[in-house]
């Protein structure tokens, strides 16, 4: 969603358990995005992009003081790119297309000298399409759908700040918010037509084989959701002369989510399916951090979470295509709640002034769930809340000429939360399903560096991470159908390399001139938790330039220059007809992309 990265003050990446803070959408980190604040001076900005696969991008920025008071900032940023693949059936480029829509404005108003209120409204339409695999994962990105597929999404949000400062520096800021979506995911389930079954070769003859229909399948899903949020926190003075400071809150979130699904969904189990999520969640958290000294410091947070989730569910068959559902499958899950809660503690020491240790130790939490098959055992329908704990040892450097972060971690998992397939119908491609499952343990550990060194009075800047990662996944055993158990686990998790890293040089020849180039790596990793295939480690090169003059900047840029094919995503199950043997499927990321923009501040 590059909409949402416009017109943004600060982006935020926060490493390791958050849960502490953030509750349980942070087990593993956070990414903390704050758009730009409307300022007391009249300015705008204009943005405009353009590069290979019909890449277009549009954006407008406007910062109008209303009244010495009242501010508004209000920003519209709109994207189209064709998706970087080719439709052999319909002759086309365009259908796997991103058109991004997004308008956000942002209003200030300074009631008094100590009580400010702001409101954000936002609107975003991702009008995508959706046509990403080939049967024959051919690297020349040519699909053969015949059925267009989409994943769009209509969002709608507000939210309202205000805070108080009172006479003696304490801060009372709360946050109302409330947003409305509404999504739709859609796709060809046997990736082909009728053509590309029945010819070379593949020579599938679905008739021969007692079928009264070509090999064809599609699947739509519909959802609309609606959450409302309400935190309050008392934030303590600015430290100066006093030895800690602190943060108390309260929050609550309620989300109501309704499903509906058509076609040949839950691997056949329905031609219909209507489904609503009912979640509620309350967290009272509070965040201390203490001056021990001049060097010697301690901060400490925790968090208790209440959730409560209730699920509903009716899947509508018709057996026998008379037009009269023959099965109804009702599924009812009420009150299932749950009291996470979640501490952090770390201590940190400056050896010097610009030098710094730490350590710290926290736990984490992931809410369980319901899986939404109607067929699904008893035992898969719901999968528990994932905890862990996690150790964490840093150092820090931060000089004129260069920094330096390292850190070593462990994290022990608990009820691991793993995503798991299962293909109920070996003849049918659209029978292969994900659920979330549990699996007894695990752990991760690892190293991570991150340095940045300027060099030549300042005109070069070499940046360099580097990040090991070793985890496991100890034995669990799921349902595949209601007699059929499946054991898998004892060994690596999925989607976790074990080393990944970066190299950039940036390069500037004069003050407004300046040459990048970034290599990135990415070593091996198992695909999913339900198969052992893994990728092969691949290596991209982006290019980069910038020119700065009176009141804008030029940028041109370059990246994967050398147009290799790497993998995103792999699925492994049974699509090629007649035999559905098992393969895997590879979902390659972008091919070379190029292009230009330039922004023009007045």
């Amino acid at each position: 969603m590059s909409a949402i990265m416009f017109d943004l003050s600060q982006v935020e990446i926060v490493k390791g358990s958050q849960s502490s803070i953030f509750g349980s959408n942070s087990l593993a980190g956070s990414i903390n995005l704050k758009s730009s604040s409307p300022t007391p001076f009249w300015s705008a900005s204009v943005f405009s992009g353009h590069g290979n696969d019909k890449n277009q991008r549009l954006g407008i920025v406007v910062n109008s003081p209303l009244s010495r008071k009242i501010l508004l900032r209000t920003g519209v940023f709109y994207s189209y790119a064709n998706g970087f693949r080719e439709n052999f059936y319909y002759k086309k480029i365009d259908s796997n297309s991103k058109q991004e829509t997004m308008i956000r404005s942002k209003f200030s108003w300074s009631i008094t000298s100590n009580f400010n209120l702001q409101m954000t409204f936002m609107g975003v339409d991702l009008d995508n399409k959706y046509d990403a695999w080939s049967p024959d994962n051919n690297e020349d990105l040519i699909t053969y759908t015949d059925r267009q597929g989409f994943d769009k999404q209509k969002l709608s949000a507000i939210s309202l700040e205000t805070s108080y400062l009172f006479k003696n520096g304490h801060k009372i800021l709360t946050i109302i918010s409330k947003s409305n979506s509404n999504m739709e995911h859609s796709y060809d389930g046997d990736w082909g037509n009728n053509s590309f079954w029945e010819n070379e070769p593949y020579n599938f003859d679905s008739y021969y084989y007692g079928f009264y229909s070509p090999y064809d399948y599609f699947d739509s899903s519909d959802k609309t959701r609606e959450t409302i949020s309400n935190e309050i926190r008392l934030i303590s003075p600015d430290r100066g002369s006093k030895k800690f400071k602190y943060i108390f809150g309260l929050y609550q979130k309620s989300l109501t989510e309704e499903d509906s699904m058509n076609g040949w969904i839950f691997g056949g189990e329905a031609d219909q399916f209507s489904g609503q999520f009912d979640i509620l969640n309350l967290a009272l958290y509070s965040k201390f951090d203490f001056l021990l000294g001049k060097q010697f410091g301690f901060d400490l947070s925790g968090r208790i979470e209440s959730t409560s989730l209730s699920y509903e569910g009716e899947s509508l068959k018709d057996f026998d295509y008379d037009g009269v559902f023959d099965t109804t499958y009702n599924t009812s899950i009420e009150n299932m709640d749950e009291l996470l809660p979640s501490i952090k503690g770390a201590i940190y020491y400056d050896i010097a002034p610009n030098r710094r240790i730490y350590t710290s130790i926290s736990t984490g939490y992931k809410s369980g769930g319901v899986n939404q098959n109607p067929r699904i055992s008893l035992e898969n329908r719901r999968y528990n809340s994932e905890t862990n704990i996690n150790y964490e040892v840093g150092y820090k450097l931060f000089k004129k000429n260069r920094s330096l972060q390292s850190t070593l971690f462990f994290m022990q998992r608990q009820d691991l939360q793993v995503n798991v397939s299962s293909q109920q119908d070996p003849g049918n491609p659209n029978s292969f399903y994900f659920f979330t499952s549990n699996a007894s343990s695990g752990s991760n550990y690892g190293l991570e560096l991150e340095s940045v060194n300027l060099f030549f009075n300042n005109r070069m800047k070499l940046t360099t991470s580097i990040g090991y990662l070793k985890t496991w996944v100890d034995e669990y055993e799921f349902y595949t159908s209601e007699t059929d158990k499946e054991i898998r686990g004892d060994r690596e998790q999925a989607q976790a390399p074990n080393l990944s890293g970066a190299i950039g040089i940036d390069f500037s020849p004069t003050d407004v001139l300046t040459i990048g180039v970034k290599s990135s790596y990415k070593g091996s990793y198992f695909y999913s938790d339900s198969h052992d295939l893994k990728t092969d480690p691949y290596q991209l090169i982006n290019l980069s330039l910038n020119y700065k003059f009176n009141s804008g900047l030029i940028s041109a840029f370059v990246n994967n220059i050398t147009d290799i094919r790497y993998p995103v995503r792999g699925f492994y199950f049974g699509l090629v007809p007649p035999n559905y043997e098992d393969e895997l499927y590879v979902q390659w990321g972008s091919p070379i992309h190029y292009g230009f923009s330039i922004r023009y501040d007045i």
